[in-house]
């Protein structure tokens, strides 16, 4: 066992009298979780446990458990998913709404406001390498079963971004656009795993990506991030196996920018006309085979789309 595996492993089952099973996830240069154990929220040894069971590695020995039995044990997202009004009367999703408006009924408006928006003042010095949280006002208040911990994003659709606060302890893969290059759905799938493998390990849970965008022009800045290349047959058949492998991690796949973003300069003022035909055929194809895939987040775009800006586009 390296070096780092042997950190990540110590990290995650610290306690005494347990025992936990060699890890066989991606080898990680950063304490497993280390951001929340760094400060204190009151979420450190369950955000530590969670970190363990998306590896895969349940952390008990004997009659010892680091589980804490008032925590569920995150389930991985699942790919086609059937919307709740449309789903059977009983299983995951009625369970999901049901817990969904316990906590709602919890809230006060203030709460309900704060997660409409996300939190990111630390960006992009927050030395965890955190692009922002969506979180309840208040919640730096000790971890309960009605405080739900955060959404951390990391803003890293090619590899865990640290924005330089941590040299040498995360991964740059390719970028996109080589991997779409691949035309390979295999290589997708083991790309993403690698990706949400170390996203587990820094404890983030909100992957920014995988970006989709068409190229519309070979010399946009961000053409080398898009997992569609010119292509959007291509893109809808890579981005169902990525998205599908990074949930199986229990990390949330963000596949943006919804909708036309297709240059980079004036982004957030300029105003695009498409017709419907191309809008449906071209634009839109990959984002339609992300969330048939189960994609669990989407980012909206800065431009507006015939006169209205996309983010507030009905």
């Amino acid at each position: 066992m390296d070096a780092w595996t042997q950190r990540k492993k110590d990290y995650c089952c610290e306690a005494d009298g347990v025992a936990c099973p060699p890890l066989t996830t991606t080898s990680l240069p950063y304490d497993c979780n280390a951001g929340y154990a760094n400060w204190d929220f009151g979420w450190s040894a369950k955000k530590k446990v969670w970190c363990c069971q998306q590896a895969g590695k349940g952390c008990a020995g004997g009659a010892a458990a680091v589980v804490d039995p008032a925590v569920v044990d995150p389930q991985p997202l699942q790919a086609n998913y059937v919307p709740p009004n449309q789903g059977p009367a009983t299983g995951p999703w009625v369970e999901a709404e049901a817990r969904a408006k316990e906590i709602l009924a919890t809230l006060t408006l203030e709460d309900k406001v704060a997660l409409l928006r996300g939190q990111n003042d630390a960006w992009p010095n927050d030395r965890h390498g955190f692009a922002g949280f969506v979180q309840m006002n208040g919640s730096l208040a000790p971890w309960d079963a009605k405080n739900p911990m955060p959404l951390s994003m990391n803003d890293g659709p090619q590899g865990y971004n640290v924005y330089g606060t941590h040299p040498g302890t995360t991964t740059q893969f390719p970028c996109l656009l080589a991997l779409a290059a691949t035309f390979d759905p295999g290589a997708a799938t083991a790309y993403a795993t690698a990706i949400a493998e170390e996203f587990v390990g820094k404890g983030a849970n909100v992957l920014l990506g995988p970006d989709v965008e068409v190229m519309r022009a070979p010399l946009t800045g961000r053409s080398f991030e898009t997992l569609s290349g010119e292509e959007p047959y291509l893109g809808a058949q890579l981005v169902g196996p990525f998205v599908t492998a990074v949930q199986a991690h229990g990390i949330i796949a963000t596949v943006k920018h919804w909708l036309d973003n297709n240059e980079e300069i004036y982004r957030q003022t300029m105003d695009v006309e498409i017709d419907d035909r191309t809008q449906h055929e071209i634009y839109m194809a990959v984002f339609k085979a992300a969330i048939d895939a189960g994609a669990a987040s989407v980012m909206c775009s800065y431009n507006k789309v015939r006169g209205t800006y996309a983010c507030e586009n009905k």
